[in-house]
């Protein structure tokens, strides 16, 4: 079993969840090889250096960006893509695993998968967790994402969100900082083609989720299943910021989708383009400009889950 630490998760949740963590696993009787992370992007590498050396489980502590470049990294992996040819990533016996210990901000695919953010119980499910599979999102520029990718209003407070002061507040976060832009947001004019045909309009936001939530558990998508190989998409419509503010608590409980401003769909495919190349994030993180074109690897990685 390999552990790749992200000291630097969380706002610095990670370094003390990774000062005990090795002590935990070894009470557990688990064997594993350490490393930690020392500047961002670097978990990808790891992950492809631990496959090819014949790793079989892979232990990531970290938030939902650590394991986006994890992802990413993998699948970018010759040595993975291999294995999922031939099967041998993929067999009962000798399957590629992920098991997560949560510690970062918003913990999004953490609560999605019901892994706990105590790190006793969740280093238990490292030892006797069972294997549930999930689609990977796959962007044209081969970067991956594995909860929800979103544009307009969820990017602008998506990169907010990353400044050290709303590290601890979790959903309460994302709420805070969408209250602090809505009085000079701009809604953006956008085209997405789909499998269905196509959708062009002004917009406050689109979504593209793989799993129900973003945000530190908003579930913007709360249809959403992670391994059914299609996106869901979900779009608000341009509304006036008190608006949208009224909406706020509607989100908050998932309710939000009989909203007449709101519309939602599933795809296996979409392609996104807008005026003045707007931010794509996903997973917290900068994902790309647009135009983008996202699509889905079903089923792409197994994680560990209690």
């Amino acid at each position: 079993m390999w552990v790749i630490a992200n000291p630097a998760a969380g706002g610095g949740r990670g370094g003390a969840v990774s000062l005990k963590l090795p002590s935990i696993l070894r009470s557990l009787g688990l064997k594993f090889h350490y490393t930690e992370t020392r500047r961002k992007g670097e978990a990808g590498a790891l992950a492809q250096a631990a496959l090819e050396q014949g790793c079989r489980k892979l232990v990531v502590c970290g938030g939902d960006g650590t394991l986006q470049e994890v992802a990413t990294g993998l699948c970018r992996s010759h040595c993975y893509r291999k294995q999922a040819q031939d099967g041998s990533a993929d067999n009962k016996h000798g399957r590629f695993s992920i098991g997560l210990i949560p510690c970062g901000r918003g913990n999004d695919l953490a609560r999605y998968l019901g892994i706990p953010r105590e790190l006793e119980k969740a280093c238990r499910a490292l030892a006797e967790g069972c294997l549930r599979e999930l689609d990977v999102v796959e962007a044209d520029n081969n970067q991956c994402y594995l909860t929800v990718a979103g544009v307009g209003l969820t990017a602008t407070v998506a990169e907010i969100c990353k400044q050290e002061r709303y590290a601890r507040l979790g959903w309460g976060a994302y709420i805070a900082a969408t209250l602090k832009v809505l009085p000079r947001y701009k809604p953006l004019w956008i085209r997405l083609e789909y499998d269905e045909g196509v959708w062009e309009g002004e917009a406050a936001l689109v979504a593209a989720a793989n799993t129900t939530m973003f945000g530190g558990g908003l579930p913007i998508a709360p249809l959403a299943q992670g391994n059914d190989g299609l996106l869901d998409v979900c779009i608000v419509d341009k509304l006036a910021p008190w608006r949208i503010a009224r909406t706020l608590p509607l989100l908050l409980v998932g309710r939000h989708l009989n909203h007449p401003a709101v519309h939602y769909f599933r795809t296996r495919a979409i392609k996104l383009q807008a005026e003045n190349q707007p931010s794509l994030f996903a997973d917290g993180e900068f994902l790309q400009k647009l135009p983008a074109t996202l699509s889905v690897r079903h089923k792409a990685l197994s994680f560990l889950v209690p």
